[in-house]
């Protein structure tokens, strides 16, 4: 039996890849991990060598959750308090932690704590950049909210950048660890911060310090009660983001406090809800507004926005519609995320819209998504197209095709188009054969051809790719995992 032994480490040890430094190996991880969406466990049980490897990377480790898994499959999901003290000791620095307790209170029993303190230390905070606390409507809740209290309250955050808060029962975590207190104070990196309006109450000089060095500040009002944003000058706020519950009655009152917001600096809109611009932002805020996204949005308001700075929309849902009402003779970018509950344009109104870029992320395939670019007045000055389909669609749509390449009947639309992207859904149980994808980019070469021989401007840049992203990651924005891709350019 030693003789087989030795036979076999001696014929291992001639495999290629066991001669790899180390390096190298941490970056074929990184990519089975976090390209491909591949197991941590594969590499860990695969032999000692790549165990020692993918443990000794804290890249593989820095994106946790303890413990209501989230369905991200980058993250690494800690169900015990010991699972998450190994995690923590391979992540190192500059992790990125969810905490999320499932379960009562005899769950997590003091003696766990203890030992889970005495493990990390009692600063384990420390080192966290990105950090996420949640608690949920359970019948367990005032437990979740006391294991987290004696969890975090000797935490310090000094390398924290960005803050989400999400606490669904009563809000007192948030003033039992005196959280506003230490992040003024102790959190001299912190730029991004997620809350609901009841972190942002009442008003204080501490609570001042902590939103005037926000960069980006986002607040729910889906599950609480509205509040104001306090009367302070945000000075280095960059990016607003604000969500109102869909089921509100439309109002005009600006029971948030917008239109006594101090942000010279703001250039960036979110929203999602019920709002009347004129009744909540003021004249001066909208026109330095560069980036507005809107997604489930609805407005009261008549009449035309005029935003002389806009240079990227985003609409989504049922918030398309409101192009018509908006005059942006600067605009670059349109982005358009069809869902199921997606609203087209009416074909009677017409829009100013002009982008030249026009972004179309396709999560369904109703037949209004055509009648988006037979209707819409958007494409005389587009150069690029980029499409992205999620699960379920298979192909550009026929009518979609013709006007790319023309016809027999009419000449090809898009006059001065020079870019076109697709890419497909490539994942979970829709993974497309090779004669599928050699399909996909036949196609695409026949459309570049008749499109030329038709007339039609030249593109210069087609591409078709694949993904493995589910529309439930589509916050991963263009970054998206791709497993292959096939480029074309003169």
């Amino acid at each position: 039996m030693r003789n087989v032994k030795k036979f076999n480490k001696i014929q291992a040890s001639g495999v290629p890849i066991h001669h790899l430094p180390v390096e190298i190996m941490a970056m074929i991880f990184h990519l089975h991990i976090y390209l491909h969406i591949g197991s941590r466990r594969t590499l860990m049980l695969t032999c000692k060598a790549w165990y020692n490897v993918a443990v000794g990377n804290p890249l593989l480790w820095k994106k946790i959750c303890w413990s209501v898994g989230n369905g991200d499959p980058f993250v690494v999901q800690c169900q015990t308090l010991e699972h998450l003290a190994r995690v923590l000791d391979r992540a190192g620095d500059n992790l990125e932690l969810i905490l999320a307790p499932n379960g009562d209170e005899s769950d997590f029993p003091d003696e766990d704590i203890d030992e889970f303190h005495s493990h990390v230390g009692k600063d384990w905070l420390s080192q966290c950049r990105h950090l996420s606390v949640s608690t949920s409507y359970t019948s367990e809740a005032s437990s979740q909210t006391h294991v987290l209290h004696r969890l975090m309250h000797s935490s310090s955050f000094g390398s924290l950048e960005r803050l989400s808060w999400r606490d669904h029962i009563d809000g007192s975590l948030w003033v039992d660890l005196s959280m506003t207190d230490k992040l003024a104070t102790m959190a001299p990196k912190l730029k991004t911060l997620d809350v609901d309006p009841s972190t942002l109450q009442p008003p204080s000089d501490q609570l001042e310090n902590l939103l005037g060095k926000i960069s980006t500040l986002t607040v729910d009002c889906v599950n609480r009660r509205e509040g104001k944003i306090p009367q302070t000058r945000m000075q280095h706020l960059k990016h607003l983001s604000i969500s109102r519950n869909l089921k509100r009655e439309p109002d005009d009152e600006d029971t948030l406090g917008l239109r006594t917001l101090v942000a010279p600096r703001l250039s960036s809109l979110h929203l999602r809800g019920e709002f009347t611009f004129g009744g909540f932002f003021t004249p001066e805020v909208l026109q330095r507004i560069t980036h507005l996204s809107l997604d489930q949005f609805r407005t009261t308001s008549q009449g035309l926005l005029v935003l002389p700075s806009l240079k990227s929309l985003t609409v989504s849902g049922n918030s398309l519609p409101v192009v018509h009402s908006i005059t942006a003779e600067n605009l670059d970018e349109l982005r358009v995320d069809i869902a199921h509950d997606f609203v087209t344009l009416r074909t009677s109104r017409k829009t100013t819209i002009q982008p030249r870029i026009v972004r179309i992320n396709v999560e369904c395939e109703p037949k209004q998504w055509v009648s988006l670019v037979y209707s819409a007045c958007i494409w005389s000055r587009v150069e690029g197209i980029h499409l992205i389909f999620f699960d379920g669609i298979t192909g550009i749509p026929v009518l979609f095709g013709h006007w790319l390449s023309g016809d027999d009947k009419q000449s090809p639309r898009f006059p001065l188009l020079h870019t076109f992207t697709v890419r497909y859904y490539d994942g979970g149980q829709t993974i497309s054969s090779k004669s599928q994808r050699e399909q996909n980019v036949l196609h695409l070469q026949s459309l570049k051809r008749s499109r030329t021989r038709l007339g039609g401007s030249n593109l210069g840049r087609l591409e078709v790719g694949w993904h493995c992203a589910k529309n439930d990651y589509r916050a991963m924005g263009d970054c998206m995992p791709e497993w292959w891709m096939t480029e074309w350019k003169d």
